[in-house]
């Protein structure tokens, strides 16, 4: 049996490897700091699936990006 736990990743306006973003937990909080960021901040779902006590890791993967304002 496996878990799963997803995260939000903020990317700021103009985002290049580097800079740095910011991790939240909700949807509420990834729309409230794309506000903060403003116009062309951009969000992407991170999945994190992780096994039970005592197994191997599996996977983690991303999801589709969204942009604030767009």
């Amino acid at each position: 049996m496996s878990h799963r736990r997803k995260e939000f990743v903020v990317y700021p306006p103009n985002y290049q490897p580097g800079d740095g973003f910011i991790k939240v937990r909700t949807v509420k909080a990834a729309k409230k700091q794309c506000r903060k960021y403003g116009i062309g901040s951009s969000v992407m779902p991170w999945i994190h699936q992780h096994p039970s006590r005592c197994k191997p890791w599996q996977t983690s993967w991303t999801m589709n990006l969204w942009e604030y304002g767009s």
